[in-house]
Protein backbone atom coordinates (compact mmCIF):
# COMPACT_ATOMS: atom_id res chain seq x y z
CA UNK A 1 0.00 0.00 0.00
CA UNK A 2 1.44 3.71 -0.89
CA UNK A 3 1.27 5.78 2.13
CA UNK A 4 2.22 9.27 2.77
CA UNK A 5 5.43 7.80 4.96
CA UNK A 6 6.06 5.43 1.85
CA UNK A 7 6.07 7.82 -0.73
CA UNK A 8 7.76 10.86 1.21
CA UNK A 9 10.94 8.35 1.95
CA UNK A 10 11.25 7.75 -1.49
CA UNK A 11 14.71 8.29 -2.36
CA UNK A 12 16.09 9.55 -5.68
CA UNK A 13 18.19 7.73 -7.96
CA UNK A 14 20.05 8.09 -11.33
CA UNK A 15 17.04 6.63 -13.14
CA UNK A 16 13.47 6.67 -13.26
CA UNK A 17 11.59 3.53 -11.00
CA UNK A 18 8.00 2.80 -9.55
CA UNK A 19 6.72 1.70 -6.56
CA UNK A 20 3.55 -0.20 -6.65
CA UNK A 21 0.36 0.02 -4.38
CA UNK A 22 -0.36 -3.95 -3.08
CA UNK A 23 -3.85 -3.34 -2.75
CA UNK A 24 -4.82 -1.57 -6.47
CA UNK A 25 -3.35 -3.58 -9.24
CA UNK A 26 -1.24 -1.40 -11.39
CA UNK A 27 -1.50 1.67 -9.52
CA UNK A 28 2.56 3.48 -8.96
CA UNK A 29 4.24 5.95 -7.81
CA UNK A 30 6.98 6.96 -10.34
CA UNK A 31 9.87 8.61 -8.65
CA UNK A 32 11.94 10.22 -11.28
CA UNK A 33 15.89 11.29 -11.09
CA UNK A 34 14.94 15.50 -10.82
CA UNK A 35 12.60 15.05 -7.61
CA UNK A 36 9.66 14.68 -8.96
CA UNK A 37 6.59 12.46 -7.51
CA UNK A 38 3.63 10.91 -10.08
CA UNK A 39 0.87 8.57 -9.84
CA UNK A 40 0.28 6.58 -12.77
CA UNK A 41 -2.04 3.55 -13.37
CA UNK A 42 -0.85 0.98 -15.60
CA UNK A 43 -3.11 -1.47 -17.43
CA UNK A 44 -4.13 -3.12 -20.80
CA UNK A 45 -6.51 -1.92 -22.97
CA UNK A 46 -9.13 -4.41 -24.71
CA UNK A 47 -6.53 -5.31 -27.64
CA UNK A 48 -3.72 -6.39 -24.50
CA UNK A 49 -1.19 -3.47 -25.44
CA UNK A 50 0.00 -2.31 -22.45
CA UNK A 51 -1.34 1.48 -21.32
CA UNK A 52 -0.39 4.34 -18.61
CA UNK A 53 -2.07 6.09 -17.69
CA UNK A 54 -1.02 9.77 -15.53
CA UNK A 55 -2.86 10.78 -12.57
CA UNK A 56 -1.29 13.37 -10.98
CA UNK A 57 1.97 15.07 -8.84
CA UNK A 58 2.92 13.89 -5.55
CA UNK A 59 1.22 17.08 -3.21
CA UNK A 60 -1.44 17.66 -5.69
CA UNK A 61 -3.01 14.06 -4.95
CA UNK A 62 -2.28 12.80 -2.14
CA UNK A 63 -1.61 8.60 -0.97
CA UNK A 64 -5.25 8.39 -0.49
CA UNK A 65 -6.82 9.84 -3.96
CA UNK A 66 -5.30 7.93 -6.73
CA UNK A 67 -7.99 5.43 -5.88
CA UNK A 68 -10.66 7.83 -6.41
CA UNK A 69 -9.01 9.25 -9.18
CA UNK A 70 -9.07 5.37 -10.80
CA UNK A 71 -12.52 5.19 -10.64
CA UNK A 72 -13.36 8.51 -11.82
CA UNK A 73 -11.90 7.71 -15.10
CA UNK A 74 -13.62 4.59 -15.39
CA UNK A 75 -16.87 6.27 -14.79
CA UNK A 76 -15.91 8.89 -17.43
CA UNK A 77 -14.66 5.76 -19.83
CA UNK A 78 -18.05 3.57 -19.03
CA UNK A 79 -15.91 0.65 -17.59
CA UNK A 80 -13.52 1.03 -19.99
CA UNK A 81 -10.14 3.26 -19.05
CA UNK A 82 -8.24 5.13 -22.66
Amino acid sequence: MLTKRLVDAATLRQTEYQLFDGEIPGLALRVHPNASKVYALFYRNSTGRKRTLTLGRHGAITPGCPGVKIGEAAERSEGNLP
